[in-house]
């Protein structure tokens, strides 16, 4: 996607970030990907720097009531 506006007049008409409905932590991601992908590497963690946000959970809530459909 190179351009989005969205309508401040529509509701329906914005991004909408769906996950699963359960947290994960960085390193469980990257270590999902890792397993997906194939990747048989070290992943070097850097524990001088930030460890990210303390959660962000994302549920399929909005996008189930959008579309009808369930996305799990």
């Amino acid at each position: 996607m190179e351009h989005f506006d969205a309508d401040p007049k529509n509701p329906d008409d914005v991004f909408v970030n769906v996950g699963v409905g359960e947290d994960l932590s960085i390193k469980e991601l990257a270590e999902l990907i890792g397993e997906v992908v194939g990747y048989k590497g070290k992943i070097k963690w850097d524990s001088s720097m930030p460890d990210g946000t303390p959660q962000k959970l994302l549920a399929p809530q909005k996008a189930r009531d959008k579309t009808d459909r369930c996305c799990v």
